[in-house]
């Protein structure tokens, strides 16, 4: 019996020799990956379960070396934000494959409101379609970019990508000059971020009121983002709209659509409403309606220039508002309402129309 045992191990020992060689070196390299540890990458159950709370950061939150922040797997939701899965993007759970891949900050991830509301939520809800949403506050040009690797893997048919007039030109911005990832991006002549003068004082909201109800505004905070008269905010528009042109580039050769949202800001939606009660917010309010517009046709005209579909969500929003829908929340937060974002999901819905495919 002995004999035999032995006779069978060596056997197996030959077998497994030659099976080796016949596979190459590959195989044994497989073999070594999935036994051998490694002390530089985190393990994936420690990452997603043991997470430790980060100071002054969100709790919905963590750090990370490319994207800046990175949404906390597992985050339950609380009203506002969550839930994520264990990618830690926003939703239920994390598919193996989406019809639809959105891509954005904090106005396509939906802070403010509860999941459904989201507009890449209503959106499917309104299309039939699957979607799965990719984004998450804070995130500019920069991080667009280098999530849509990730998106594709996902072998999406369509990606929408929401761009937000209200911030996305400044975290651009920031994110080209903080990540070197980006460093082939940055302007000879101004290689430093400190080139640029980025100081936003203290906001204070502006309490306006109107012949229906009265709102707040942040026209500081947005017209700081959008004022033409800012190197820095030129700059961030132009950074912005090559990333854009990147992304399509990236969609096309992977024969996927690719569409853009340019969602406004909402003391932009506000405006005619403004004008019509005969309020006048001063120069700065003006001015940051003015330049905003502005810069939206620039980034929609560069971004039709290379034949993909863009839809300003600008006029429906503003048309909604008049019509007596509440789109934004009435306190000084500039995300929408439920409402608005009802209006942007029948707006990406409108514009996929029954495409199902194709980069063009």
């Amino acid at each position: 019996m002995a004999v035999i045992l032995l006779f069978t191990n060596l056997l197996c020992g030959v077998a497994g020799y030659i099976a080796a060689g016949w596979l190459g070196s590959d195989a044994a390299a497989m073999d070594l990956a999935v036994t051998g540890k490694s002390v530089e990458a985190t393990p994936f159950y420690e990452m997603v379960f043991e997470q430790e709370p980060i100071p002054d950061l969100h709790e919905a939150l963590l750090p990370d070396p490319e994207t800046k922040v990175r949404p906390r797997p597992l985050f339950e939701a609380n009203g506002r934000a969550g839930p994520h899965d264990v990618l830690g993007f926003r939703g239920e759970f994390a598919p193996i494959h989406a019809d639809i891949i959105t891509i954005g900050d904090s106005q396509t991830y939906g802070w403010g409101v509860a999941l459904s509301d989201n507009w890449p939520s209503q959106l499917s809800g309104l299309s039939g379609r699957s979607v799965y949403n990719m984004a998450l506050g804070g995130w500019g040009g920069g991080q667009y970019r280098y999530i849509i690797d990730k998106a594709l893997r996902l072998h999406p048919k369509q990606v929408i990508v929401g761009i937000y007039m209200g911030n996305d030109s400044i975290e651009t911005l920031q994110q080209v000059y903080q990540n070197k990832r980006f460093a082939r991006l940055r302007l000879p002549e101004r290689p430093s971020l400190s080139d640029f003068e980025l100081k936003l004082k203290r906001v204070t909201p502006v309490k306006v009121a109107l012949p229906a109800h009265e709102v707040q505004f942040t026209p500081r905070r947005r017209f700081f983002v959008n004022d033409r008269d800012s190197e820095g905010v030129l700059a961030g528009y132009r950074l912005l709209g090559d990333l854009a042109v990147e992304l399509v580039d990236i969609a096309r050769k992977a024969d996927v659509a690719i569409t853009f949202l340019l969602i406004p800001t909402k003391e932009t939606v506000y405006a005619p409403l403004v004008q019509a009660a005969g309020k006048d917010l001063g120069d700065m309010y003006n001015k940051l309606v003015a330049d905003e517009r502005v810069n939206a046709a620039e980034l929609e005209r560069k971004l039709l220039d290379t034949g993909v579909r863009v839809v300003d969500t600008t006029e429906l929003l503003q048309r909604a508002l008049e019509s007596g829908v509440q789109v934004y929340p009435l306190g000084p937060d500039g995300h929408p309402a439920p409402p608005g974002y009802r209006v942007i999901a029948e707006a990406a819905a409108a514009a996929i129309g029954g495409s199902a495919s194709g980069g063009k």
